[in-house]
């Protein structure tokens, strides 16, 4: 019987084996081992992206429509803006974190649309606590923004720096977490500036990532 083990191995350009030293005392049962790139884990979406390409108007249009009324109207009514940028942070942050971290790969598409829609109720109630409290709409405002910021941060300085060295994952959410929470702090003192900018830049972003699914070729966040 032949065993074939791929090792990760990110600094190896061509991917090269050897047969392992066992061969010599079991010679009916060799071992290959494959030192490759391909070997390392990568995040996988799978049914996730799956589902966005197949129901894509579902995703496109509300993001478009939410879009548009947050970059006309969103200054001007800080509580609505509150309520969907809360709704919309926590709907996508548990829907990713589920399919990244939790749920299989082989999973069917339409446990997609579940995760979603429990995403949405607890996104909504977070959403109603941060319209009716606006220490908690403003908290989640600022831990987007900085969430974002960090994510920014990591992969356009600390990445390169850090690859191969150290846990990458744990450097990432680090880095997210830390600017998460210095930015949120920030947003509690300047509240007004917040609210214009955190419904701006959402309102922006799903405008256009809304367009994007609908005209296509638009490359991914990861």
């Amino acid at each position: 019987m032949l065993t074939v083990e791929v090792t990760c191995n990110p600094d190896v350009i061509n991917a090269n084996y050897h047969l392992d030293s066992t061969i010599a005392s079991d010679p009916c049962h060799p071992k290959v081992i494959m030192n490759s790139a391909a070997g390392c884990p990568t995040l996988s979406y799978g049914p996730l992206y799956e589902f966005m390409d197949r129901y894509w108007y579902l995703v496109a249009f509300p993001m478009i429509f939410l879009g548009a009324f947050l970059l006309v109207a969103g200054g001007r009514n800080p509580r609505a803006s509150m309520f969907f940028i809360a709704t919309v942070t926590i709907t996508c942050a548990l829907t990713t974190t589920l399919w990244v971290y939790v749920l299989p790969s082989t999973s069917p598409v339409w446990v997609v649309s579940i995760t979603i829609l429990i995403g949405l109720f607890m996104g909504a109630g977070l959403g109603f606590g941060a319209a009716y409290w606006p220490r908690i709409g403003i908290l989640t405002i600022g831990l987007m923004l900085g969430a974002l910021l960090g994510g920014c941060i990591y992969l356009g300085v600390v990445a390169g720096d850090t690859e191969g060295k150290v846990n990458e994952d744990l450097v990432f959410w680090m880095s997210v977490l830390a600017s998460g929470v210095l930015v949120a702090i920030i947003c509690l003192i300047f509240y007004d500036f917040a609210v214009i900018i955190g419904a701006a830049l959402m309102g922006s972003y799903l405008f256009i990532r809304g367009f994007s699914f609908w005209i296509g070729g638009y490359p991914g966040e990861v």
